[in-house]
């Protein structure tokens, strides 16, 4: 999803952003989703809307993005060239994807004859005060907590299927450059998860 919205020049709003857009009102980016799955003109309308709309510029204007318009094609050539190829892929409240994802599995148990599981420890400074017990003061006593992590350097095999082989190699650049640019599972922006 992220490469159409980048060839269509939408922007993905962080928490912040999202927090500042309103809660109540869906972001450009739902929008584009709810579009994608279920294509309606309604939602089209609400997106076409959202990109031109005074929120939109508030955020440009605080530098959040550059100063380009995006430029939403047409309902059809969304229903046809984004829509139907994503819900193919992905499936859609009306039908199931054409593309089966079959789990990721490590290509070997070790890495560098070290195992692929190791042990990471965060250590919160301010336990009480985040169970609501205290306020963060420099009295409290940090936590170590232990948790698994898989070792740097490890491989994984991804299997995908499908009958059309346009469907797949679609899916596998969309895919890739999804993991490579974001990454997969938490803590994405300390370094876990990535892929490359």
């Amino acid at each position: 999803m992220q490469q159409i919205a980048d060839e269509l020049g939408i922007p993905r709003l962080g928490p912040r952003e999202i927090d500042e857009w309103g809660r109540n009102n869906p972001t450009p980016w739902e929008l584009l989703e709810r579009l994608l799955m279920i294509p309606k003109r309604e939602t089209w309308e609400k997106l076409k809307e959202a990109l031109s709309g005074s929120r939109l510029k508030r955020f440009k204007k605080w530098g959040f993005f550059d100063d380009s318009e995006p430029q939403l094609p047409d309902f059809e050539e969304i229903k046809g060239k984004y829509a139907q190829e994503f819900s193919r892929i992905f499936g859609s409240a009306n039908s199931k994807g054409e593309v089966l994802f079959f789990d990721a599995y490590p290509d070997s148990l070790t890495v560098g004859g070290k195992p692929i599981l190791e042990l990471d420890v965060m250590t919160p400074h301010y336990r009480e005060y985040y169970m609501g017990e205290e306020p963060p003061a420099d009295y409290l006593s940090p936590t170590p907590v232990l948790f698994p992590v898989v070792r740097k350097g490890t491989s994984f095999i991804i299997h995908l299927a499908s009958r059309d082989p346009n469907l797949m190699n679609r899916t596998e650049e969309w895919i890739g450059k999804a993991l490579r640019n974001f990454g997969l599972g938490a803590k994405t922006r300390a370094g876990y998860g990535e892929l490359r």
